[in-house]
């Protein structure tokens, strides 16, 4: 066994003993899309959305809160429940400047913190972790609807998404929280002509493997450059067939240090059916994610999530890469994505009060 293979055991085994299980009184802040007209099938990031930017509580003097989890649920106009047939995603993204400056950390640098999808509509953090957020910080909540299979005349929706938190003076005495951070990666498909992997000076490497289809076939995403030129959609079209994307992520973690992840989640479209996550330097997997689609009809039901209070631990200086299959069962090209969200530890915020 190699020594970092070691250390991952080492660390599972051993770090369980920094935690301790606590309950507080939790709290949920709501928000309420504007109504859907949904009157066609719209695929993948095709339907309707929207936009609401708020603050857990903007009326009293600025409080922290830790945000523990997060769910999504559809609604018709007289909020009672609906299929989730009709969600597409839903998406909480913060500023990451005014962040920095609350908490004087470099580690959130993602404005995204959460996105939740068919198949994976809820999010919830091991007990003691959450992500810290003063409770005037304005959130940008996006939510967006779908429909696949339904022909309705005409239906109305409106999408809810449900932020759980606690807030820090109302942790047990003595207890205190660890601070998670997000790191989204994603797999990606090159968009200009040479064939090499994101991020890579090497020779050329295919980074797809089976039904390749068009390239540059983009639907909406803002181009990524590497630090070699080349450019890269992170949405892309699968044709009828198997389709393997590998990327090459490592420059997206730019990890300045090892770190220690406590929670991972997907974000897949229709027909994605495993994303994995592997560590190129000791040839060991960190995780793999089982997608399981609709039994019939265009659709997700399930996305594996893993959710850990020991931990995995990813070194500073490896290489990562992120392999994403897809099986297009259908007749016609289908739209793809691939994002893993990572949640790790961010041990200079831990126990903030």
């Amino acid at each position: 066994m190699s020594n970092a293979a070691f250390n991952i055991k080492f660390a599972l085994a051993t770090t369980l003993s920094m935690f301790t299980v606590f309950s507080a009184p939790a709290e949920t802040f709501e928000t309420i899309s504007p109504v859907y007209f949904v009157d066609r099938t719209y695929a993948s990031m095709e339907g309707p959305y929207s936009i609401a930017y708020v603050q857990i509580d903007a009326e009293e003097t600025p409080y922290l809160v830790w945000i523990t989890g997060v769910r999504a649920s559809v609604l018709d106009e007289n909020l009672k429940p609906l299929s989730t047939d009709f969600f597409c995603h839903a998406n909480v993204d913060i500023r990451p400047e005014r962040h920095k400056k609350e908490f004087d950390s470099t580690k959130q640098k993602s404005s995204r913190l959460f996105t939740l999808s068919q198949g994976n509509a809820e999010l919830h953090f091991p007990n003691g972790f959450g992500i810290p957020v003063m409770s005037n910080e304005m959130l940008a909540v996006s939510t967006q609807a779908l429909n696949h299979n339904l022909s309705p005349s005409g239906i109305r929706i409106r999408v809810k998404v449900s932020i759980d938190f606690i807030r820090a003076s109302n942790l047990p005495k003595n207890a205190s929280m660890t601070a998670l951070y997000s790191i989204p990666i994603q797999g990606l498909v090159l968009t200009s002509p040479q064939e090499k992997h994101h991020g890579s000076h090497h020779d050329a490497e295919t980074i797809q493997e089976g039904a390749l289809g068009p390239r540059g076939m983009d639907v909406g995403s803002f181009p990524y450059k590497d630090n070699a030129g080349r450019t890269y959609s992170g949405h892309w079209f699968v044709p009828p067939g198997r389709q393997v994307n590998h990327t090459r992520v490592s420059s997206w973690l730019n990890l300045s240090s090892d770190v220690t992840v406590h929670y991972i989640t997907l974000h897949v479209h229709p027909f994605a059916e495993t994303v994995e996550l592997r560590d190129l330097t000791i040839g060991e997997e960190v995780f793999h994610g089982k997608v399981k689609n609709l039994d019939s009809g265009t659709g997700l039901f399930s996305v594996d999530a893993l959710t850990s209070r020991a931990g995995i631990v990813m070194f500073r200086g490896h290489d990562y890469e992120l392999i994403t299959h897809y099986n297009n069962t259908s007749t016609k090209f289908q739209s793809a994505m691939s994002v893993m969200f990572l949640y790790a530890r961010d041990d200079g915020l831990s126990g903030v009060r």
